[in-house]
């Protein structure tokens, strides 16, 4: 019995130390183009320190271009909205999830 348990817990541990790791330098690794899981955003952030996002609603696209501002290392300012938030910023290889401080999510898949 005690094999089976050891054997359990080494399958679990690879299993999780294969998983994708969150990032720990959001500033670079937000570097590119995103777009949200119902496709109706997408969000370029540059490395001049843009953020260029294109919302399309039923038969127009909205554009728009700001600066990306961090308040800390994964912590960044939306001003490419109306209601301006703050989002905190969690990447696991090509997805991040963006957490406003209202608690709403955004969900994004990185596009290559």
């Amino acid at each position: 019995m005690r094999n089976k348990s050891t054997i359990a817990i080494v399958v679990f541990l690879l299993i999780f130390s294969c998983g994708k790791q969150a990032s720990t330098n959001v500033k670079e690794d937000i570097i590119g183009k995103w777009e949200s899981n119902d496709e109706s955003l997408v969000l370029e952030f540059t490395n001049e320190g843009k953020v260029n996002a294109e919302r399309k609603q039923e038969h127009f696209t909205n554009t728009t271009t700001s600066d990306l501002i961090f308040i800390d290392d994964n912590h960044i300012v939306g001003v490419w909205e109306f209601n301006i938030a703050t989002w905190e910023v969690n990447i696991y290889g090509d997805k991040m999830t963006l957490v406003r401080d209202d608690g709403e999510k955004l969900k994004l898949n990185r596009i290559i």
